[in-house]
């Protein structure tokens, strides 16, 4: 998986976490307040749209314990953190629960209420402190466990994300969410046939809930997890345990250009040269304005002496991207291959401007980040 899909995804959790846990302390839905965005066809997860009940597979409520005088002026300032959470006010959330743990510095959930307001402004290392320390005084409660899993995974601290969340399963055998943070854990850290099993099982719970807003979300990441399988696979020359996996992902999101250049180009290293054609024009029939499918049936003509569909194709896709040197050199080569040499200087030439631009850019936006890091420090 790579890392702008696996920034997603743990952006995805974060905001699950938060929202969910919204949800634990009000026994309602989760909010949509902080840093859950409204838009929930986007932001679907697992648990969404599941109630927080006694009942509820995935999270389960503390029990209720008679409270002393003391106890009960510390959850007052609790739930009026819990108050100011939902409704996106921060910095008064972060009050309330600062005062509930000056009255009682062992109110776990206070704890954990602080570590959502800290997920929510992105102060991810004290998020981490507070949810161990609600950890520390109730290992049970699950819900923190799953948040401190979201910040792990956005730490890429992926061997303790699947310790967490194996404890979690352990406990409740039946939590998707668990499953569903592991799998990513796992995949993240080659264990490529563990995270296959665990986001399977995560669809199945989901399934058996009833839950196919849920399914779709894993589906998602079962198919990536499929793709970057085939991917190893291909690297390893492993071409028919590849295209398994391919099959496997395009059984789950038969529209994934990505998958499709993919096997495309596993087939054509096998000299199926029909079926990678077809697979090609596929991904461009899927994502007609992806100019690496352009590029890659390009690249597939100029093996196959192709030279003009070659040169067509390199045309296209620069025309959707024309900042990518590589597309200039390739279009080059057809030009030359057709004995067009004005053509073809002129695309190296390109090649070079539009690269020597690309690296002052890069070295500019390097400076920039030093800079700024310098400035905060």
């Amino acid at each position: 998986m790579n890392r702008t899909n696996l920034k997603r995804i743990n952006g995805l959790i974060l905001a699950i976490t938060i929202g969910i846990s919204t949800a634990l302390s009000s026994s309602a839905l989760p909010s949509e307040s902080g840093d859950v965005p409204a838009n929930s066809d986007m932001w679907s997860s697992p648990v969404q749209r599941i109630p927080a009940a006694e009942s509820n597979q995935l999270y389960k409520q503390p029990q209720k314990k008679e409270l002393s005088k003391t106890e009960t002026l510390d959850e007052t300032y609790r739930k009026s953190g819990d108050m100011k959470l939902s409704d996106g006010d921060f910095t008064g959330a972060l009050d309330e629960y600062d005062k509930a743990l000056q009255v009682n510095s062992k109110n776990a959930m206070a704890y954990y209420g602080r570590g959502r307001v800290r997920l929510a402004t992105s102060d991810y290392s004290e998020a981490r402190i507070d949810l161990n320390k609600a950890l520390t005084i109730d290992s049970n409660l699950t819900s923190a466990r799953l948040a401190l899993i979201g910040i792990l995974m956005y730490t890429r601290d992926f061997a303790s994300g699947i310790s967490e969340a194996t404890k979690v399963i352990e406990s409740d055998p039946r939590n998707a969410l668990a499953y569903y943070e592991r799998g990513i854990c796992n995949g993240e850290v080659g264990r490529r046939a563990d995270a296959i099993n665990d986001l399977s099982e995560a669809k199945s719970l989901l399934l058996a809930d009833g839950d196919q807003v849920g399914c779709d979300f894993v589906n998602f990441s079962l198919g990536k997890q499929y793709q970057e399988n085939g991917r190893y696979a291909a690297y390893q020359k492993d071409f028919e345990t590849a295209l398994k996996d391919f099959d496997a992902a395009l059984s789950i999101n038969s529209a994934s250009a990505a998958t499709l250049i993919a096997k495309a180009s596993v087939e054509a290293e096998m000299g199926s040269k029909e079926a990678a054609l077809a697979d090609y024009n596929k991904a461009i029939e899927v994502a007609p304005l992806l100019a690496d499918a352009y590029k890659q049936r390009g690249n597939y003509y100029m093996q196959t002496a192709s030279y003009k569909l070659a040169q067509e194709d390199f045309t296209r896709a620069l025309a959707i991207d024309p900042s990518d040197p590589e597309l200039y050199n390739s279009r080059g080569r057809t030009y030359e291959a057709l004995g067009n040499m004005d053509d073809a200087n002129a695309d190296y030439k390109q090649a070079q401007v539009v690269a020597k631009t690309q690296s002052k850019q890069e070295t500019e936006q390097l400076t920039k980040t030093i800079t700024d890091l310098v400035q905060k420090v």
